[in-house]
């Protein structure tokens, strides 16, 4: 290795530059940017970031899948809290539910009064959630999580010791709709369970 100064003098006038390297604010762009830069200068190698550290793409990818399965998980323990959490509800009211029948309240309107209240209590608590997730966020996006035990390896790749954490809008939202799916998948058991209750026999319980 060389400084391009004292590379230069010996070169001549002729400019000494043997690789560029482009960093975009927007990564989604890159293989556009590639593809345009390729048709621009054919006779010149364009790579991305993973024709060059082939290994870290494909970490990056698996890291995408892993976070897609360990989502699904969760929802899926999600969904079993909520329809646990609504089918005592129902039990503990049977009484109510079955005078709001006698007094005439039908059974659309019960199912319906269910699954609004599992929505809510879904969406307030993913508010939270997400709020209390966002704030972990930030504070390891700012501060950093230390992977000193790792450094070896991340350096041969390129990488720092330190990992940023940073979450994009797009996933706040795809999990606000997984939450409500599960939640309004969970609701539907106890919602049954609670038209099929008979008014007299609920009341005298």
């Amino acid at each position: 290795f060389v400084k391009q100064a004292d590379l230069q003098r010996i070169m001549g006038d002729d400019p000494v530059v043997h690789e560029i390297a482009m960093r975009l604010i927007d990564p989604e762009k890159v293989p556009e940017v590639k593809e345009e830069l390729a048709s621009s200068f054919p006779a010149q190698k364009v790579e991305d970031w993973g024709d060059i550290q082939p290994t870290l793409e494909l970490m990056n990818e698996q890291f995408d899948i892993s976070v897609g399965i360990f989502m699904g998980i969760i929802i899926f323990a999600l969904l079993f809290g909520i329809l646990n959490t609504m089918l005592m509800a129902v039990l503990e009211r049977r009484k109510e539910l079955g005078m709001l029948m006698a007094v005439g309240m039908k059974r659309g309107q019960i199912f319906s009064m269910i699954m609004i209240e599992t929505l809510l209590l879904a969406l307030v608590g993913g508010a939270l959630g997400l709020l209390v997730g966002w704030g972990i966020v930030t504070y390891y996006g700012v501060h950093g999580i230390p992977l000193s035990m790792l450094s070896e390896g991340l350096s041969s790749m390129g990488m720092a010791d330190v990992v940023y954490t940073k979450l994009e809008l797009p996933y706040y939202i795809q999990t606000v709709v997984m939450m409500m799916l599960a939640a309004a998948i969970a609701a539907i058991p106890p919602a049954r369970k609670a038209l099929r209750l008979k008014p007299v026999e609920a009341i005298r319980s």
